[in-house]
């Protein structure tokens, strides 16, 4: 037996490898290699960077492949069965390691990638870009000032006081060459027509100590409250508009809108107590509605005090809506507070108003007073001089409340009560 194996080895050898040729090729028939160019892009991980060091800049977060593998592989084969990784382990200064440095501060790293894939027949034959030039950093920390600044001026008339931010100081970290040249944390606040005080939450911008931003630091916290006091300047004071009208619309037409533009003027003296005494609101010369049965718009001059000027255009922009109406009426309403806070005390100008009211005209007919209530919602609002929208309340359905003149009313808050008026003989 081991003779005629001796004398026939080359022959069963060579049908070994022929038959293994055959089955080779038949499986390659039915199971054909491809190799291609996969169509999606595949993440690019970088791993093991050590917790002293950064990254700078923005290398190159996808790559592109070319795989190997049967056709019945590819049927099955996507992005995510493809992984790319940079391992940063042990780098910059291990032995061996791709990184160079001049000064041992600032490190360039050429780092191939690596692959895996989760289909085993699958190889990567070829990787696009087929290594990363990385740049690694120490990291950094330091704590820089939080500088405001103010884009803009407030309304004619008013004045910012210094602005302070919460905290006033934050922490800046990152690579050290940025580190190094961040002087403060910016919070910029624009101040364009403003009358209120500013209490804002702005986000913050590491700049140099040329006001540059500087790229690639993170900001800690990210957002400061940037507070700043807003007061009116001596002989300046902002009051209320209230439009005087006179005569009575066409027969059967009925006032449905009564705007003014501005509703709320700031007026000035060089006599600053010429402002302080005045009622909080200036009236516009007469509009006359007598025998209207259409819109208007007209512009109004202002009945103000001797030496008491408008600071800006010197009318005020009145429009009247009419229309065809059911009914109408205006009544004289008193002024009604909620929402005080305890211990404050309140007192508006003027402290009447007068409420244009449609609706059906048997409604009408019926309402009395007490059915119309004008209130002035003085909930969050403090000590102080304050511009407040009354609303009005009506009763009955059916109505709607057109008009309210004056649209805004100014509201004096103290914390002594008013004196009681003296009545007189």
């Amino acid at each position: 037996m081991v003779r005629w194996l001796n004398d026939n080895f080359g022959s069963l050898l060579l049908a070994l490898v022929a038959s293994a040729l055959v089955w080779a090729s038949a499986v390659s028939a039915a199971d054909p290699i491809q190799e291609q160019a996969l169509p999606d892009r595949i993440p690019i991980v970088i791993t093991g960077l050590a917790e002293d060091l950064v990254l700078v800049g923005e290398p190159p977060g996808e790559g592109a492949v070319t795989i190997r593998a049967p056709r019945s592989v590819w049927e099955r084969l996507t992005a995510g069965s493809i992984h790319l990784e940079v391992d940063l382990n042990g780098m910059p200064e291990a032995e061996g390691s791709p990184c160079s440095s001049s000064d041992m501060r600032v490190w360039t790293c050429q780092v191939p990638l690596a692959w895996r894939t989760d289909l085993g027949p699958a190889r990567v034959t070829e990787i696009e870009p087929a290594s990363l030039t990385l740049t690694l950093e120490p990291l950094a920390t330091d704590r820089v000032p939080v500088q405001v600044r103010t884009l803009g001026t407030p309304a004619v008339g008013y004045r910012v006081l210094t602005p302070g931010a919460d905290p006033d100081e934050v922490i800046v970290s990152g690579p050290a060459s940025a580190v190094d040249r961040v002087a403060q944390a910016l919070a910029e606040v624009s101040l364009s027509g403003q009358r209120q005080a500013v209490d804002q939450i702005v986000q913050l911008l590491p700049v140099d100590p040329s006001g540059q931003s500087v790229p690639g630091v993170r900001v800690e916290p990210a957002e400061v409250r940037v507070t700043a006091q807003v007061e009116q300047l001596g002989g300046y004071r902002d009051v209320a508009v209230k439009v005087i009208i006179e005569g009575q619309v066409e027969p059967g037409y009925w006032v449905t809108s009564i705007t003014v533009s501005p509703p709320v003027i700031t007026v000035y003296s060089a006599d600053a107590e010429a402002v302080v005494v005045l009622p909080g609101f200036v009236e516009t010369e007469p509009l006359v509605l007598t025998g209207a049965s259409s819109n208007l718009s007209r512009r109004l001059a202002l009945d103000l005090p001797a030496g008491v000027s408008p600071v800006g255009d010197q009318t005020v922009l009145v429009e009247v809506g009419i229309a065809a109406i059911e009914s109408s009426l205006t009544l004289t309403r008193q002024l009604e507070t909620q929402g005080l806070g305890a211990g404050l005390y309140a007192v508006p100008s003027p402290d009447t108003v007068s409420v244009i009211i449609s609706g059906p005209l048997p409604v009408l007919e019926r309402l009395t007073l007490s059915d119309v209530r004008v209130v002035l919602d003085l909930r969050d609002r403090g000590v102080g001089t304050h511009q407040v929208t009354p609303e009005v309340i009506l009763l009955p359905s059916g109505l709607v409340a057109q008009a309210i003149l004056p649209a805004t009313i100014e509201v004096s808050i103290t914390r002594t009560p008013p004196p009681t008026p003296t009545a007189r003989p």
